[in-house]
């Protein structure tokens, strides 16, 4: 072998920067890349890859060519396995490992520990003695498999004749067993006998008087949820029942079921059915003196949710141009009035097929120059806004990219044996409309000593991810990939509304 190190050995670094980083105490790249491909040979020997996954080479051909000192980066490119020439080239073992169906060796390798030694720590005094080991072995063989003179590198006893043992006497028969008898029938089993199910005797219930609304028919007296009132019947003298109501009893209400209900006309019996007040239905509380509402007693706040207010329902924030949704008032009880409810289109385009209800249609713009048009709906309740709904309406109509986002981070040691991180971080780019892309999510995949130099590594820059850290990457999602013109023509996704 020639003293002379080849430039090619150290590309793409000269032998100048390759001495300086070594003068620092780090191995060089390309070193580390020769080194994983040196320790092939070792695996081979010690049984821990299959041979054939090194084609088009043998284990001779590649120890000929590393000792003839062509470049490693050329025995790599030429192995016709990717995912060995990918772990070879990065020392990611991942897909590596992907692959070890039907490969035992290969498999055993990965369990034992001696993949991730070999590749990730090629330099290890292990490797290195391995690896001078193996390459005196394969001195002493030529091409065709022929030995040189191995008779002057193990004493003479190693070639001596083995004697034979002595013989093993034959073992006996072993005596037949004897038959099991036969297993005599299972009886049948008698039937479960039905027991019937006992006859529960329930009250029969009749209505709660405070389930249904107050009505007055004729003279007779009004029934609210806490019965008739407590004046004398004759004692209606400032007449405030009516002229032709002075001798039922209740007549005067002032103290009775009913005198604080605001929507049922100042009484039972009163008013318009849910007009703007409450029920005794639904309000019972409302049947006491003194004219005064119990906190739920607003229009405005939600039944869902202590303290909050009604808030719009919808089925997406982002539509296209033309469509329509219908938005809906969530969280209202059903005693307050529909139009205690009104919408407003605060900003952008469109239109409402309403300014009041419980629900409303929302049509979209028919265009949408510069996401001018993207629209802003207000929820008013008793003159303030509860909840605003932002949409965005997208208008274009081609497939380029328009968003790209950064999520799922992760990081695990695969073997507790060894000081290797993996880190997972996945790309999903989206079109104008939302739609991911074709071949996305893209996996984004790194390795390294420690879950923090791991997310601080630039390489590989696979993903579209750049010359840039998965923690930056994380910082800066997400991305706005359109260019001017596209917004121009009406590219408004959602994520930029």
């Amino acid at each position: 072998m020639s003293r002379r190190v080849p430039p090619k050995i150290y590309a793409p670094l000269t032998p100048g920067a390759a001495e300086l980083l070594l003068k620092k105490g780090q191995v060089p790249a390309a070193f580390v890349r020769r080194m994983r491909v040196i320790n092939l040979l070792s695996m081979v020997a010690l049984g821990k890859i299959e041979e054939p996954l090194l084609f088009p080479f043998d284990t001779l051909d590649l120890h000929h060519i590393l000792d003839r000192q062509i470049s490693q980066d050329a025995i790599i490119d030429q192995i016709n396995n990717d995912e060995l020439s990918f772990a070879l080239a990065t020392g990611n073992i991942l897909p590596l490992g992907e692959v070890t169906n039907r490969r035992p060796k290969l498999e055993n390798s990965f369990v034992t520990g001696w993949t991730t030694l070999f590749f990730n720590k090629p330099f290890d005094p292990i490797c290195i003695m391995l690896a001078m080991r193996v390459r005196l072995m394969l001195d002493l063989i030529d091409e065709l498999g022929h030995s040189y003179n191995l008779y002057r590198f193990f004493p003479p006893e190693v070639w001596d004749p083995i004697p034979p043992g002595p013989p093993v006497p034959p073992v006996p028969p072993f005596p037949p067993v004897p038959p099991f008898p036969p297993t005599p029938p299972t009886p049948p089993t008698p039937p479960t006998p039905v027991v019937p199910d006992p006859i529960i005797w329930e009250p029969i219930w009749t209505p709660d008087p405070a389930a249904l609304p107050a009505f007055n028919v004729g003279g007779y007296p009004t029934l609210g949820p806490d019965g008739p009132g407590e004046h004398d019947p004759g004692d209606d003298d400032d007449d405030d029942d009516g002229s032709d109501r002075d001798d039922g009893p209740g007549a005067d209400m002032s103290e009775g079921p009913g005198a604080d209900w605001d929507g049922w006309g100042g009484g039972p019996g009163g008013g318009t059915y849910y007009g703007g007040g409450t029920s005794p239905v639904t309000d019972p509380g409302g049947g006491s003196g003194g004219g005064k509402s119990f906190a739920s007693g607003d229009p405005c706040a939600s039944i869902d949710e202590e303290f909050e207010t009604v808030k719009i329902g919808y089925t997406t924030q982002a539509m296209g141009v033309g469509e329509d949704q219908t938005l809906t008032v969530e969280g209202y009880h059903p005693r307050w009035n529909s139009g205690n409810y009104r919408w407003r289109l605060a900003a952008g385009g469109g239109s409402l097929s309403a300014g009041q209800g419980y629900s409303v249609v929302y049509t979209a713009p028919a265009s949408n120059p510069d996401c001018e048009n993207n629209a802003t709906i207000n929820l008013v309740c008793e003159g303030d806004v509860v909840d605003q709904l932002s949409i965005a309406i997208n208008a274009y109509m081609g497939e380029e990219r328009a968003t790209r986002t950064w999520s799922n981070l992760t990081c695990v040691k695969p073997l507790e044996l060894f000081e290797i991180y993996n880190c997972k971080l996945y790309n999903n780019t989206y079109n104008c409309a939302g739609d991911l892309m074709e071949d996305f999510p893209c996996l984004l995949e790194r390795q390294a000593d420690s879950c923090e130099a791991c997310q601080e590594d630039i390489w590989p820059a696979a993903c579209d991810s750049g010359n840039n850290t998965m923690n930056y990457l994380l910082e800066v999602t997400p991305v706005d990939l359109r260019t001017p013109l596209m917004i121009e023509q009406g590219c408004c996704p959602e994520l930029w509304i």
